[in-house]
């Protein structure tokens, strides 16, 4: 079972709530909670990522726009070296409140 950290939520137009939380499975895992209190267990998403967590906004339009840093994890160096992955962000943008996404970008 892959948990999940940090989570971000947000909440849909049908009252239901959408979370995306870090794991070190090498993407995002989601849930969607029809109250935001109970929580079908974590699926893999679409993004993959680091063990960085992601973050929402709901823009002026209800378009949402989705940050996360969309890049694997590099090879660790030595046995306690340089371990990263957080290093390029990206962005992508729905407007069907997370069904799909459109626009992936660097930031």
């Amino acid at each position: 079972m892959t948990m999940g950290n940090e989570p971000v939520v947000i909440e849909l137009k049908d009252g239901r709530v959408y979370m995306l939380a870090r794991t070190e499975a090498g993407r995002l895992y989601e849930s969607y909670s029809p109250d935001g209190i109970s929580w079908p267990p974590l699926q893999p998403s679409r993004f993959i990522g680091t063990d960085a967590p992601a973050a929402f906004l709901r823009l002026p339009d209800d378009r949402i726009l989705l940050f996360w840093n969309g890049c694997e994890k590099p090879p660790r160096v030595g046995k306690d070296g340089v371990y990263g992955g957080r290093d390029i962000v990206h962005a992508a943008i729905s407007d069907d409140e997370c069904h799909t996404w459109r626009g992936f970008r660097e930031v």
